[in-house]
């Protein structure tokens, strides 16, 4: 679903899939309560001089906030259906 509905929002080129990695290893433990879940993210962009989240430097694109927001609301929106 989440694919769907940002795809619908953003279109298929803002959609893509990432490589696995441990960001959120206990999601595993909230998927065995509702197995239905979902994880994703919402990319910050990619410039080669941009820091990780966990470093002092870190500035967060505020732009975004309206990308995820959209995103949640398509979300439920969709859910409610």
């Amino acid at each position: 679903m989440v694919r769907e509905v940002a795809t619908a929002l953003f279109g298929a080129e803002q959609v893509g899939e990432v490589k696995p990695f441990m960001g959120s290893e206990d999601f595993a433990f909230m998927l065995e309560q509702h197995p239905h879940g979902s994880y994703f993210t919402i990319g910050a962009g990619d410039e080669p001089d941009r820091c990780m989240v966990h470093n002092p430097g870190y500035d967060f694109n505020d732009a975004l906030l309206l990308t995820g927001a959209a995103l949640w609301c398509g979300l439920t929106e969709r859910y409610l259906r």
